[in-house]
């Protein structure tokens, strides 16, 4: 799943405590360690084999080198090699599991060219299997990439502190997520909105997966408040940009300026974004309140929607006459409501009207 402005707070909502930190030098300090506890081997898929560990589990043998213990996402990936169901694998006596994994990695169809697969283990536990063509971005890289990037933006960047007394970044044994925020306010409560901030603040979200489990991601994005709970209010994306781990994907980024890309990418940004936004104050709607809500609507907004959004542009705002107040009023009905992914997804979709007037 692509990252889009809701991505922040799902992080918040969904990861255990173990996989949150305190602040970023914290966050730094574990992923330096993972890579250097990390090690990579590369052999023939024919000659892993699945062993009952003493302590732990299931262990993939690797020759006569190492006896890994895995992760749950790393036997996944081994059950895919087989050919053979995670889940319904799960639910086996380890005996037969270890049998059924052994029949389809000796027996399977090769999974990757040339027979061959690539582990990555982090402190004697398999965390990755992956092709040999698997182009890996370690997360502490990513993570030097962005120090570099607040270096350039003069250290205005800066994880965005949650309720639960951490901070906006978070990395598990698949992936790494980041938020990083120039500004902006963390409020206790998403209704108290009494000091209608009006300036807007620069962000940058990435996502890595140095196991395969997904791309490399960047999203560039303005916003006006961020919410304890990682909720971001009035925000717009501005730039997003993909990275597959394909074969020397790595080395493209050591040779690449990603963090002057982005630096540029943040610093035009704000002109352009307030253009866009004066073009909203000065696009008008139609009149009569019914019609306001028929514009919404034909933008798949429901009748109750509209109307309510409507009602609050002239409460917050003091008129519903231009686009840009319209938008106000609909996050500002966001933030009114009882449940986050109901906020989060009606902000979205409000949020996304400003297209109108670029």
């Amino acid at each position: 799943m692509a990252l889009d402005l809701s991505s922040a707070t799902h992080q918040y909502s969904s990861r255990p405590p173990d996989e949150r930190f305190p602040s970023w030098e914290a966050f730094s300090s574990h992923l330096a360690a993972r890579k250097v506890d990390s090690r990579v081997y590369t052999g023939p898929v024919k000659h892993l084999t699945v062993v009952e560990h003493p302590d732990q589990g299931l262990a993939l043998q690797v020759g006569k080198a190492a006896q890994l213990p895995m992760s749950h996402f790393a036997f996944g990936q081994v059950a895919s090699l087989a050919s053979a169901p995670a889940e319904y694998l799960r639910k086996l006596p380890t005996d037969l599991a270890v049998q059924n994994l052994n029949w389809g990695l000796a027996h399977g169809d090769e999974k990757f060219d040339g027979g061959d697969a690539k582990l990555m283990a982090t402190a004697g536990n398999l965390r990755a299997v992956t092709s040999t063509s698997y182009g890996r971005v370690w997360d502490a890289e990513v993570d030097k990439g962005l120090r570099v990037l607040n270096e350039r933006l003069r250290g205005v960047l800066r994880p965005a502190p949650t309720w639960d007394g951490n901070v906006s970044l978070f990395a598990g044994d698949r992936d790494a997520f980041w938020c990083l925020v120039d500004g902006g306010s963390v409020i206790e409560e998403p209704g108290g909105f009494g000091h209608r901030p009006s300036a807007l603040h620069r962000g940058v979200m990435v996502r890595n997966s140095e196991t395969g489990h997904a791309a490399l991601e960047f999203l560039l994005f303005w916003f006006r408040v961020i919410c304890g709970n990682l909720i971001i209010h009035d925000g717009s994306i501005f730039a997003s940009v993909r990275l597959v781990h394909r074969r020397l994907v790595a080395e493209r980024l050591a040779q690449a300026d990603t963090a002057g890309m982005v630096s540029n990418y943040l610093n035009s940004a704000t002109t352009r974004d307030l253009d866009i936004i004066g073009k909203a104050q000065r696009f008008l709607l139609p009149e009569p309140k019914e019609e306001q809500v028929d514009f919404l609507r034909a933008r798949k907004f429901t009748a109750s929607e509209s109307a309510n959004i409507i009602e609050m542009a002239r409460s917050e705002e003091g008129d519903s006459r231009t686009l840009w107040q319209v938008v106000q009023g609909g996050t500002a009905l966001a933030r009114s409501m009882p449940y986050a992914e109901d906020s989060a997804d009606l902000s979205r979709r409000v949020t996304s009207l400003i297209k109108l007037a670029a």
